[in-house]
């Protein structure tokens, strides 16, 4: 039986779960029969969009399709804004400070990392958490300006926040929504205070005469 007949003949109150599971467990079959017979799913829980051309169409009308899902987790946050003059603001400062001239220096970086982890792996390694999170940590690290972080931190707080807000939703089912949001919590106080200790040594050492080429020097330095 198809995965749409068995949708068809589960109760209403079961639908959502066993949706879930097959995008859990079974996610490329049941996506293939969505984007042949069913491409706009609507369930108990939500829409879902099978289709590229439909996701790129809603993404294209955020003023009918809004991140208002994510503003009870991530505030004021730029990307729990849609279109607003906020937003733009925030986006024009972000991209003030990660300059694109950086990308070829930010390239070679990422490769002389990746190498010397490959290198002293000995001929075994766990590619998620030694090379795409560890790499992403030390690049945060040593040139977004997080001086003096541990990887281990920046990855804590990475994970609670994305899980928060991206995995932590009522429709996911987790076993303990209140306990991952707390931790999310404690770990944004934790980067909060960090960073706030930072921009203070930053700036000490901008009127010293030094200026660091990190974000966090043109925080402390006052350029947003």
């Amino acid at each position: 039986m198809s995965y749409l007949a068995r949708y068809d003949d589960t109760p209403d109150g079961e639908k959502w779960a066993l949706v879930r599971k097959w995008m859990d467990e079974e996610p490329l079959p049941f996506f293939a029969e969505l984007r042949d017979r069913r491409p706009i799913f609507e369930t108990p829980a939500c829409t879902l969009l099978a289709r590229y051309e439909d996701c790129v169409e809603t993404l294209l009308l955020p003023n009918v399709f809004t991140v208002r899902l994510y503003a009870p987790k991530m505030g004021t946050y730029m990307l729990a804004q849609d279109d607003t003059p906020a937003h733009f603001r925030d986006k024009a400062v972000m991209h003030s400070m990660l300059n694109r001239n950086d990308v070829p220096m930010l390239r070679q970086f990422i490769g002389d990392q990746a190498k010397a982890i490959l290198a002293a792996a000995a001929g075994r390694i766990d590619v998620v958490s030694q090379i795409t999170r560890m790499v992403p940590a030390l690049l945060v690290r040593d040139k977004f300006g997080f001086a003096g972080a541990a990887p281990a931190k920046l990855l804590e707080w990475s994970l609670w926040n994305q899980w928060d807000t991206f995995h932590n939703q009522p429709f996911d089912f987790n076993d303990d929504p209140a306990g991952i949001h707390q931790k999310a919590q404690a770990a944004l106080v934790e980067m909060k205070n960090f960073l706030v200790a930072l921009a203070a040594k930053r700036l000490v050492e901008i009127k010293a005469g030094g200026l660091p080429d990190a974000v966090v020097a043109c925080v402390g330095g006052g350029s947003n």
